[in-house]
């Protein structure tokens, strides 16, 4: 890759925690996103902690997080083969963001989304429950007349 390149990767990465930030309502919030990302899906778990809470919250990332998401993935597919990651685990914490790329070999497809949504709450949660989902400032309401494609409803 280019130095112009990865001067785009992180600015898109840059712009997916903005934009988690917005979704959230707060900046000092601890934001938790694992997306898996192939040509024609996109998976993604969303969960969060405000400041001083005993529990973590589930969130939908919303429509703009997806994009950005698909955005960097395509731009690093764009940059050759050796780029082509699968999944991001995306931390936001302390008002910085850590980002962690996996390849195909590190993505178990054994494993559900809901377990490796154990997995990693464990890690970068430990000892926190999820509490119930609520509605979140700048998130996204789903309802029938929903116009994103099935699996983006349903399959989280």
């Amino acid at each position: 890759m280019e130095p112009s390149e990865y001067d785009e990767l992180g600015e898109g990465l840059n712009r997916i925690g903005v934009a988690l930030s917005d979704v959230v309502g707060d900046p000092d919030a601890r934001i938790l996103l694992y997306a898996e990302v192939t040509e024609v899906l996109y998976h993604a778990i969303m969960r969060y902690a405000l400041p001083g809470a005993e529990e973590l919250r589930c969130g939908d990332e919303g429509d703009e997080v997806a994009d950005l998401v698909r955005d960097v993935w395509e731009r690093s597919r764009a940059a050759g083969l050796l780029y082509r990651w699968r999944a991001m685990v995306y931390l936001v914490k302390d008002r910085k963001m850590n980002v962690k790329l996996l390849y195909d070999e590190q993505v178990d497809p054994e494993l559900s989304m809901w377990e490796k949504e154990d997995l990693l709450l464990q890690e970068h949660f430990p000892g926190m429950n999820v509490g119930p989902a609520e509605e979140l400032p700048g998130g996204v309401e789903l309802s029938l007349a929903d116009p994103r494609p099935f699996w983006r409803k349903f399959w989280r």
